[in-house]
């Protein structure tokens, strides 16, 4: 292995939050450790993109990044909207893969493991998870299903049933989102649009144990 090669990033995660002060350092060990777990994964960094924030998200950040130089940060100047947070962490980092993962724990960062596994060794562009089960009421459950539906026949491309950012995928997939330039970025859509082979993964979405969502 050459010296360029031992330098690349392999991994890099993405972690927008916006007034996360309690779920960060929870979340943050759940991350290292499955990171950490990853027998092949080489080299990884996390990405957080604070959007904003106005409790002590950020010195709490500053506390993961004295402690552990593989925690990243970037602060925007105010709260720019989830997904404008999320294309600001894709274009900050250069690595062969990317994982979008929310600080709340609602997606179980554990999960990164089987995503990195089948794009390392199955071939797959974009590893996803489906949010098809979760704990609420059946009537939020029955309006997702037809916003899912009628969203599905408008829409001028393919939408992905209860697809979500909650992903892993390769440079290739984040150079094809990102290259259009849309003013209003929606990721999960640009990821179904560009059509590389993708594969999902069902789970339990939990209720978040800090904070608001």
């Amino acid at each position: 292995m050459t010296s360029e090669q031992s330098d690349q990033l392999e991994l890099a995660v993405i972690v927008p939050l916006h007034n996360e002060t309690e779920s960060i350092n929870y979340f943050y060990n759940r991350l290292r450790s499955t990171l950490e777990g990853i027998k092949d994964l080489t080299k990884w960094e996390v990405i957080f993109v604070n959007d904003g924030s106005t409790d002590n998200s950020l010195e709490k950040l500053k506390e993961l990044r004295e402690n552990d130089k593989r925690v990243n940060i970037i602060s925007l100047a105010r709260s720019f909207g989830y997904q404008n947070a999320l294309q600001a962490g894709l274009i900050s980092v250069a690595a062969n893969f990317y994982s979008i993962v929310d600080v709340d724990c609602e997606d179980p960062p554990e999960l990164l493991e089987e995503f990195y596994h089948s794009i390392k060794h199955e071939k797959i562009e974009i590893a996803y998870g489906i949010r098809s089960n979760r704990e609420e009421p059946s009537w939020v459950i029955f309006f997702r299903k037809i916003f899912y539906l009628i969203n599905r026949i408008i829409a001028d491309n393919e939408i992905v049933m209860w697809m979500a950012e909650f992903s892993m995928f390769t440079h290739n997939v984040k150079l094809a989102t990102l290259s259009p330039n849309n003013t209003f970025l929606f990721l999960r859509n640009e990821m179904a649009y560009v059509g590389l082979k993708r594969k999902g993964f069902d789970y339990f979405r939990a209720k978040r144990k800090f904070g608001k969502t």
